[in-house]
């Protein structure tokens, strides 16, 4: 097995021990809704998230979309409670958009689902091969 090969076996078992680690999650009531978004909706609201008074536009160009496509997930976003729009005071034609308290809250319960999963993951390994792994991933998630 070439190193390419065993890194997309490698790949595949951590992403299905990851899914085992959310279902888990899914027993709570409080995290039903995260299981209820898809993955776009979920990168929507991570990049309203990362840029701060982003427009609709704005996220167009981000995600090589049309600006229909952007518009209607974040009027699914909206109406769902996850995502707020403010009017510029400047230009009455530009709306931004933010994480509402909601959408907040959401994002920081998946973040708690990755932590229980890193915690958990970490504790098989010894602290020399947990510094390693955290230096090799950053490595490989580097540009």
């Amino acid at each position: 097995m070439n190193a390419v090969q065993l890194m997309m076996q490698t790949i595949d078992r951590l992403s299905e021990t990851m899914r085992q680690s959310m279902r888990e999650y899914r027993e709570n009531p409080d995290y039903n809704a995260l299981f209820c978004l898809t993955i776009t909706q979920l990168h929507y609201l991570h990049s309203i998230k990362e840029h701060p008074t982003v427009t609709a536009s704005e996220l167009a160009a981000l995600f090589h979309v049309q600006k229909p496509t952007v518009t209607n997930i974040l009027s699914r976003l909206i109406k769902q409670g996850y995502v707020e729009r403010t009017q510029s005071d400047d230009d009455h034609r530009i709306f931004y958009l933010a994480l509402s308290p909601l959408g907040q809250h959401l994002l920081q319960l998946e973040n708690n689902g990755y932590a229980a999963f890193a915690k958990k993951t970490v504790q098989k390994l010894s602290k020399d091969e947990q510094q390693q792994l955290a230096y090799l991933l950053t490595k490989m998630t580097t540009s």
